[in-house]
């Protein structure tokens, strides 16, 4: 059976054995990562962030190596930004509805930030985080083995815009949306968690507000809530560009 979503992605409604084999490989991915990831503390930097995703203990790393799925992402998005750059300057220059939808949302959600200086987005950042969260989560979720004929598959914001994705890449494309937003980095971390209720692997995108509060966009929901409120997640991992964490 096929459908059309709301962004006119043609996709097969898939089958739940997909997405539990997919998030199982996820899994066992995972498990090949820990070794190396558990020689954090040997590492150039260890344990530097605040965070307690869930309340977990966390040992951090300055080691990308181990996660050769995300350094790709980065290198792919270093390569896409010219073609973010020609579609702000020119709408002409969009190659797809989906990358010009994108990039009026961003120019309007910098104008309203730039309109309104008094505000801390990033103090009380639930406003803009449920804008990104529900415009992105208007794209409908396939899974990698029907878009890419792959397991498991990390995509860029080009290719999620024009082919959607699972739930990493929806993380990936709202992680960098925030960033051109104004977030620092530090600030931001796709985490790949267990979800208890359903269990299966899930990647989400954990946001940490100047007050320190910890809020989840999440692929399922649009509504963004603090992490107390999600308490059916026990993170793996957890990454951004600059550090990858483990979690205990």
């Amino acid at each position: 059976m096929h459908f059309v979503n709301a962004r006119g992605i043609d996709c097969k409604n898939s089958a739940s054995f997909w997405r539990f084999f997919a998030c199982s490989l996820m899994f066992l991915s995972l498990i090949l990562v820990l070794p190396s990831a558990a020689k954090a503390e040997s590492d150039e930097v260890v344990n530097q962030s605040q965070w307690s995703l869930w309340g977990t203990v966390e040992f951090g790393s300055a080691d990308l190596s181990v996660l050769p799925k995300w350094q790709d992402v980065l290198l792919k998005i270093k390569k896409e930004e010219e073609v973010y750059a020609a579609c702000d300057a020119d709408v002409l220059k969009c190659d797809t509805i989906g990358l010009k939808d994108w990039r009026v949302f961003v120019k309007n959600r910098r104008k309203k930030l730039q309109d309104s200086p008094s505000t801390d987005e990033q103090s009380n950042p639930l406003d803009l985080l449920d804008d990104v969260n529900s415009f992105f989560n208007q794209w409908t979720y396939i899974e990698d083995m029907y878009n890419w004929d792959l397991s498991d598959y990390w995509a860029s914001p080009l290719e999620f815009l024009k082919k959607s994705g699972d739930c990493e890449d929806y993380a990936i494309i709202k992680y960098i949306t925030l960033k051109q937003l104004g977030f620092d980095v530090s600030n931001l971390r796709i985490a790949v968690v267990k979800d208890t209720v359903r269990e299966i692997a899930h990647a989400v995108l954990a946001v940490q507000g100047s007050s320190g509060e910890i809020y989840i966009l999440d692929s399922l929901m649009n509504e963004v809530l603090p992490q107390n409120g999600l308490l059916q997640y026990t993170p793996y991992y957890s990454v951004n560009e600059k550090m990858r964490w483990i979690h205990i």
